[in-house]
């Protein structure tokens, strides 16, 4: 997950107004939008655009609320959660509150409000995580440091590995030639095949077999 560009999930099931709200990002702060208009598109957004801020209505229908997917995002990532309604009642705002939101914005809202709110979470949220690069829930690597975290805890790592994690997470979802690995981790060396495989899979066991993908005879790449 890029933590310099802005990806927005907006969950409106008024495609019109959702469509209003990301052109307005798109045009004022260059953001990448998404738009959903059901549960169910919001979990597969969630999933393949990987956003790291979210804008919520908490009506929707098809039985579902904004509340549903603030809870489903807060269960797979850390990322800033908006709140968008034009109820603000007492029992909406409690239910909402529960979990925790970010920002509650009331509609009907002006622009300038829109886009003050969501600049100022992404930019606390990116400087939070300007150096830490989010696998899922449970992993994160963290490139100043070189440390690999599950579930908040550091994961012991030999200096290779780090050194092999910290290249992936620089080129995330892009494949990195095993002539590159190599010179990194064995530059005096002429490395067997053997060797490159074993070092990958014991790091991969460490990864829980995920996010470590091999491309045979060409490289290797951290996919998230």
């Amino acid at each position: 997950m890029s933590t310099r560009q802005m990806n927005v999930l907006i969950v409106e099931d008024e495609v019109v107004v959702a469509l209003d709200i990301a052109d307005i990002l798109e045009r004022h702060i260059r953001a990448r939008t998404v738009v959903a208009t059901t549960f169910e598109e919001a979990k597969n957004s969630i999933e393949t655009f990987r956003p790291n801020i979210a804008l919520l209505d908490i009506n929707l229908r098809e039985g579902f609320s904004g509340i549903d997917v603030a809870e489903y995002i807060k269960n797979r990532m850390e990322i800033p959660v908006i709140f968008l309604t034009a109820y603000s009642d007492t029992e909406t705002v409690e239910k909402a509150l529960r979990v925790k939101p970010d920002g509650y914005l009331v509609k009907p809202f002006k622009e300038e409000e829109l886009i003050a709110m969501t600049k100022l979470h992404f930019y606390k949220w990116r400087e939070q995580h300007s150096s830490v690069v989010v696998f899922d829930k449970e992993f994160s690597f963290d490139l100043e440091k070189e440390e690999l975290r599950r579930a908040g805890e550091i994961v012991t790592l030999t200096q290779k590995e780090r050194a092999f994690l910290a290249l992936l997470s620089k080129n995330v979802n892009t494949v990195v030639s095993t002539e590159a690995v190599d010179h990194l981790l064995w530059p005096d060396d002429v490395i067997h095949d053997n060797t490159r495989r074993n070092f990958v899979y014991r790091l991969r066991k460490k990864l829980d077999d995920r996010f470590l993908k091999t491309v045979y005879g060409v490289g290797y790449s951290l996919e998230i």
